[in-house]
């Protein structure tokens, strides 16, 4: 016999077996066994009988708790200034934190922007898990009429879990400075032409950087000679657009330098710009 498999127990029918006095104060054995489970005590630190030892009780189980906790929010979007009525886009992206316990969270969503923009988001609630993201975005427009300057845009959300999911975040709307008036740009799809070539002039015209529709434009193209000029007409698109064409002459009045201006007018505002081509033999 080893020490690893000796049993202190007392057997059926052993001599100790009920023959020790019985000890008022004395309820238990050694390992905490009901004694005594018989007429008397056993002798010895074990009592014998089933159940002579006790299972350990186990510990209590905990039920996992539900830890709600603020999300995280962020928006972005351009930060170059742009023309008031100009649409900028942002992006937003929303994290719920709270712990794995947590049931799913529907989060609504929000926007503000100054008086008399418009701002449009692509969602207005949006359902996560406990660490989960996801990500959003809203469309802003200025008014035509704003002043230069920053602006802030707002965006906020909640959950029905009350304060904890209530977050915001916020990024900045910069309008430039309007200009005096209408502004013209022209160009010619080439620097020079052939003798007989189709000459193609292209000018936009915008308005404190934003295109104007419906614009009549002029473009007068001084021949080589200082004495004959070409005259074009046309109305630019919705683009701001417009672009007329000619077919260059042959003869010697034609050969050289083009002096090119462009008049644009939309109601009450005139804009000029000149500039210049050249045709050869």
């Amino acid at each position: 016999m080893t020490l690893a498999s000796f049993d202190a127990e007392p057997l059926s029918g052993s001599p100790v077996v009920d023959k020790a006095p019985m000890i008022s104060a004395v309820t238990t054995d050694f390992v905490m066994g009901k004694r005594p489970t018989g007429a008397a005590n056993d002798i010895g630190a074990y009592e014998f009988g089933a159940g002579s030892t006790t299972t350990p009780t186990p510990p209590p189980t905990t039920t996992p708790t539900c830890m709600r906790a603020a999300p995280t929010l962020t928006v972005s979007g351009p930060t170059s200034t742009v023309a008031a009525g100009t649409t900028n886009t942002y992006s937003i992206s929303l994290k719920n934190n709270d712990s794995a316990e947590c049931s799913s969270t529907t989060f609504a969503l929000a926007r503000t922007v100054p008086s008399g923009w418009t701002g449009t988001l692509s969602a207005a609630n949006v359902a996560l898990a406990p660490g989960a993201s996801t990500s959003a975005s809203l469309a802003v427009t200025s008014s035509t009429t704003a002043a230069a300057g920053s602006y802030g845009i707002g965006v906020g959300t909640s959950s029905g879990a009350g304060i904890t999911h209530t977050k915001s975040a916020s990024a900045t709307y910069s309008v430039a400075a309007a200009s005096a008036g209408l502004t013209e740009a022209i160009s010619t799809n080439k620097a020079s032409y052939k003798a007989g070539e189709t000459v193609y002039i292209t000018a936009r015209v915008t308005k404190n950087g934003v295109a104007v529709p419906g614009a009549n434009v002029t473009f007068t193209a001084l021949k080589p000679n200082k004495i004959n000029t070409i005259e074009l007409r046309g109305t630019t698109a919705s683009n701001g657009y417009v672009t007329v064409s000619f077919v260059s002459g042959t003869g010697s009045s034609s050969i050289g330098t083009y002096a090119l201006t462009s008049v644009a007018t939309s109601g009450s505002l005139t804009t000029q710009i000149k500039g210049s081509f050249s045709v050869y033999k």
